[in-house]
């Protein structure tokens, strides 16, 4: 995947680690549905929770992607493995 993304929706924080966020969006290059783990450095998070909104941005600018993947919906196993609650 392209490192630009368009975002579109932006889950809260992990349960176990407050700056793993989950992310659902565009890849900019292929215009495909995509998610991404990623870990926000802490000294970017407030950088990164301003720019969000505005939805076009280069999430490895603003931490480590831990894991990513094509569709509309992250697979169960990945938000387990990074604390996310299975509603």
């Amino acid at each position: 995947m392209d490192k630009q993304r368009k975002v579109n929706h932006v889950e809260k924080y992990s349960n176990e680690d407050k700056f793993i966020y989950k992310i659902i969006g565009d890849d900019a290059k292929s215009g495909n549905k995509a998610w991404w783990i990623v870990r926000i450095h802490p000294k970017k998070l407030a950088q990164f929770r301003l720019l969000i909104p505005k939805g076009h941005l280069d999430l490895a600018d603003f931490g480590e992607i831990l894991d990513s993947g094509l569709g509309r919906s992250i697979p169960e196993e990945f938000l387990r493995k990074h604390g996310f609650r299975l509603y």
